[in-house]
C-alpha cells in the first residue's frame, strides 16, 4: 500500500499489540470487539476489530470497516461480505463497495474510505489504519493530535496502573447485544506489561527467530527503542500465540507490518526474513481463515 507522507498510522499487531497514532504502545488481551479507530468530529467512519479465543490465547478474528451507510466485514483469507453476500473480486482489481473501494495487492488488503482513511490488513493478524495529519480520532489507536503523552488519559491524567488501562481498553469495547453474544472484558490480569515465556524450547526458538527484525533495522523508519517494543511483541506471540503460518516465520509478519508503517517494499526483506514463496504464504493464510479472491 501506498501511504502518504501527509497521513498518520496506528497498528494492531497479533493479540493485541497497538502502536497509536502518536506513537504510544501498549499491549492487551481481550475476547470481544474494540473501536480501533473512528471519526472524533462527525462520526462518518469507523475500524472495529473483533478478537475471539485461538489455540493459546485470543487472535483477531474479523475486521470491519464502516464507511457511512456502508459495512465491510473481512474475515482472515481477505474474504469480505456485503450484506451476508460474499464479495467477488481477483487480487489486484479494484472494486467498490458502497463508500469503500478495495484492492488485494502484495499480500495487503486496502481499503480507501471518505477523507483519505485508509485500512491495510495483511489477512491474518496486522491491521493498520492511516489517517490525514490533523483528523482527530478515537480509539485504542488514540487521538492522533501528535502528542503521544496524552493517548491513554482520564482527564488531563495519564492511566498508569494494570487496571486504568485494562479500563481504558475495555472503554472501547463494543456493548451491543446484537454485535457480540459473549464477550470477555479486559482487565489488569489479561493486560501484557512484560515479556514471559516459561516454555524453554519455544523461548529460544522465537529468540532467534525474531531477532532477525533486527537485520533490516537500518533500513527502516523505526530507531532501537521502537523497534524493542516490535520484537518483544514478536516474542510474546511466539510463546503464546498460534502456531506459525507455514511459510511464515515470526519475524515476517511483523517485518511486513514494520515495512507498510515505512512505506518500503517489502520484496527486499523476504529472504533475510525467511518468509517462505508468495503462494505458500496465501495458501497458509486462507488455511486459517476463508478464501477471499479468486484465482
Amino acid at each position: 500500500a501506498v501511504v502518504s507522507t501527509q497521513s498518520r498510522g496506528c497498528t494492531m499487531l497479533g493479540g493485541g499489540n497497538v502502536i497509536t497514532f502518536d506513537d504510544w504502545r501498549y499491549e492487551f488481551e481481550g475476547e470481544c470487539s474494540y473501536v480501533l479507530a473512528m471519526d472524533c468530529d462527525f462520526a462518518s467512519w469507523f475500524v472495529y476489530v473483533r478478537f475471539s479465543e485461538c489455540e493459546t490465547g485470543r487472535c483477531l478474528d474479523t475486521l470491519t470497516v464502516i464507511d457511512g451507510t456502508t459495512q465491510l466485514p473481512v474475515v482472515r483469507g481477505w474474504a469480505m461480505s456485503d450484506y451476508g453476500q460474499k464479495v467477488e473480486y481477483r487480487e489486484g482489481e479494484t472494486v467498490r463497495i458502497g463508500g469503500i473501494s478495495a484492492k488485494l495487492k502484495n499480500e495487503q488488503l486496502t481499503l480507501a474510505m471518505r477523507g483519505g482513511v485508509k485500512v491495510v490488513y495483511d489477512g491474518y493478524s496486522v491491521v493498520h489504519v492511516f489517517v490525514p495529519k490533523g483528523s482527530m480520532t478515537c480509539g485504542i489507536c488514540g487521538n492522533n493530535d501528535g502528542d503521544s503523552s496524552n493517548d491513554v488519559v482520564q482527564g488531563r491524567r495519564r492511566y498508569q496502573t494494570e487496571q486504568e488501562m485494562a479500563n481504558f481498553v475495555d472503554s472501547w469495547r463494543i456493548r451491543s447485544p446484537s454485535h457480540e453474544t459473549r464477550c470477555v472484558p479486559v482487565t489488569e490480569k489479561t493486560l501484557r506489561p512484560s515479556y514471559t515465556c516459561t516454555d524453554d524450547t519455544l523461548r529460544r526458538e522465537e529468540s532467534v527467530d525474531c531477532r532477525k527484525l533486527y537485520t533490516v533495522l537500518d533500513n527502516t523508519c523505526f530507531n532501537t527503542r521502537q523497534l524493542r517494543f516490535l520484537f518483544d511483541s514478536c516474542r510474546y506471540d511466539a510463546c503464546y500465540g498460534e502456531e506459525p503460518l507455514k511459510g511464515y516465520s515470526r519475524a515476517c509478519y511483523t517485518g511486513r507490518a514494520m515495512a507498510t508503517l515505512c512505506g518500503i517494499d517489502f520484496s527486499e526483506w523476504e529472504d533475510l526474513l525467511e518468509c517462505g514463496t508468495k503462494s505458500e504464504r496465501k495458501e497458509a493464510i486462507i488455511s486459517r481463515g476463508c478464501p477471499g479472491p479468486e484465482d
